[in-house]
């Protein structure tokens, strides 16, 4: 045998992939330049986008080069980021209201999705289309998207899963772009909701004719089933519409002058589910679950404290998550937390400036228009100044 020569060290061989210590390393630069790839791409105004099928088909090619070839493992994953955010805005741009269906009386068919909530002058609810038409020729209309409708006087009991054949008007979204101000297009949009309208009623309009109700919707009719328990558990109690905002994310119970309450002290954000309710709900399952573990000495001979806990949190935030319709923050918080529970389910520590990058790639791997929700910034810098400052203290 031959030692080694002087000044030689032990490394990967020349053109091996890199370990994953170098990957976990350099996550956060990679999450960064994900998010900046996806950013430059949704500001240009016509970038040109590639196919949602080239994408997806180039995306591994990407993953695989980046594994290949460690130096260029950040303009990979920019292009990454351009490409994913690309796709995701064309396939919505493809499925928009044509320009001359705007304005004519048309006849759609579909499913009520969602929570369908009440106002004072009748009901707001989504419609996912499945055929429209229009009311005066019966011209095909080529859309099927989900549609934002209004359905204003008498309107008969709305509930997830109804199939309805309607006479309504509709519009592509437009939102006023004040600076600083609430962008309602760039809501809709993230939303998935294509267009916006109201059904038609009266003498000139057919009435409207419910064809049946669809056997799935799982998730919305256990939302609308709690939702009427809360509602008929709390009566007509003042508190019950904050109840059933924080519960469901239904936010028509809450009254004008709530709002104003709401609005005066800067706390309006509390009753919109989000990653703060999230984060409560999975730290107090994790805090239980590891108790359980205290409590139960057996549990520990299968399950560690720290990964019990991990379990019951994980669950806990799903549940709540699904209870709130799995609504972009809700996803967005779901997904940060099961990078925080991963350590622990592995049985591993990892830094947290790591696991947050780990969190921001996934959140926008799968949801790469979420790079221009202010949410999403607000979220992850609060999380990254607080482990900042518990990390300069100790």
């Amino acid at each position: 045998m031959h030692a080694p020569s002087e000044g030689a060290h032990p490394g990967p061989a020349a053109g091996r992939p890199p370990r994953p210590a170098a990957w976990w390393a350099e996550l956060p630069a990679a999450a960064g330049a994900f998010a900046l790839g996806a950013w430059l791409v949704l500001r240009v105004p016509d970038p040109g986008l590639l196919p949602p099928a080239w994408a997806l088909g180039l995306l591994p090619l990407l993953a695989l080069a980046a594994w290949r070839w460690p130096r260029a493992r950040l303009s990979l994953f920019l292009a990454a980021g351009v490409m994913a955010a690309g796709a995701q805005a064309r396939l919505h741009l493809t499925e928009a209201l044509p320009a001359w269906a705007e304005g004519p009386d048309l006849v759609a068919e579909g499913v009520v999705v969602g929570l369908p909530q009440r106002h004072p002058r009748g009901w707001r609810f989504e419609l996912a289309v499945e055929g429209l038409s229009r009311a005066a020729d019966g011209r095909p209309v080529p859309f099927a998207g989900r549609v934002r409708l209004s359905w204003y006087g008498r309107v008969p009991r709305l509930e997830p899963g109804q199939r309805w054949r309607l006479q309504v008007r509709l519009r592509r979204p437009h939102g006023l772009r004040n600076p600083g101000g609430f962008d309602y297009e760039a809501w809709l949009f993230r939303r998935g909701i294509r267009a916006v309208g109201y059904v038609r009623t009266g003498r000139k309009a057919p009435p409207p004719r419910l064809l049946g109700r669809e056997g799935g919707h799982l998730l919305d009719r256990t939302r609308q089933a709690v939702l009427e328990a809360v509602r008929g558990a709390m009566g007509e109690r003042p508190l019950g519409g904050l109840v059933a905002a924080l519960a469901v994310g239904d936010r028509s119970g809450i009254g004008p002058q709530q709002w104003e309450v709401l609005a005066r002290t800067g706390t309006t954000h509390l009753v919109a589910i989000s990653g703060l309710h999230v984060g409560l709900v999975a730290g107090a399952a994790f805090l239980l679950g590891r108790r359980a573990a205290a409590l139960w000495p057996g549990l520990c001979l299968r399950w560690s404290a720290p990964r019990l806990g991990a379990v019951a949190a994980l669950a806990a935030a799903s549940l709540y998550a699904a209870l709130a319709g799995f609504s972009v923050p809700t996803r967005r918080a779901l997904v940060m937390v099961g990078a925080a529970v991963a350590g622990p389910l592995l049985g591993r520590r990892s830094p947290p400036f790591r696991v947050l990058a780990l969190a921001l790639l996934a959140v926008l791997a799968l949801d790469p228009l979420a790079v221009l929700d202010p949410g999403l910034w607000l979220s992850f810098g609060a999380v990254a100044v607080i482990l900042l400052g518990v990390s300069e203290r100790g």
